[in-house]
């Protein structure tokens, strides 16, 4: 008889973590990608979202070099720079280069993303000088 008693309480405590576990850590709206998501509509304007959305990228002004702006991708990719093309030619900006920085530990898109555009709106020159640049040549 107790042993019966044992037994149905280890069934019944294992059916509860599990329920447990379905309804609270298995939801999809707990996942690290949903709260990433979550975080970046959070972090930036309509427009910016809007943009992101329909082209897959945002454009950042610099605040330290007139006439350049940061070109950040939603997906995994560099970051790239274009600056103001000198009067006569004919597209009003040309690619500059590219610049290469990576997170050490697997984290969603959506993170990257912010952390990039954190780091630049935040501290340029931090960011550049913890950048690889690659220049438009090498990356065409």
């Amino acid at each position: 008889m107790l042993l019966a008693y044992l037994l149905m309480s280890g069934v019944l405590l294992l059916l509860i973590v599990w329920i447990l576990f379905y309804w609270g850590a298995a939801r999809p709206e707990r996942t690290a990608e949903h709260c990433a998501e979550q975080l970046l509509q959070q972090h930036m304007t309509p427009q910016q979202y809007r943009q992101l959305q329909e082209q897959g990228y945002i454009e950042l002004s610099s605040r330290l070099h007139p006439g350049r702006f940061y070109r950040i991708f939603r997906r995994r990719q560099r970051v790239q720079i274009y600056t103001l093309n000198e009067a006569g030619s004919s597209e009003p900006y040309q690619k500059h280069s590219e610049l290469c920085v990576v997170a050490c530990d697997p984290v969603p898109d959506a993170d990257l993303f912010l952390a990039h555009k954190w780091m630049i709106e935040s501290d340029e020159t931090s960011y550049l000088a913890l950048a690889n640049h690659l220049p438009y040549w090498a990356v065409r």
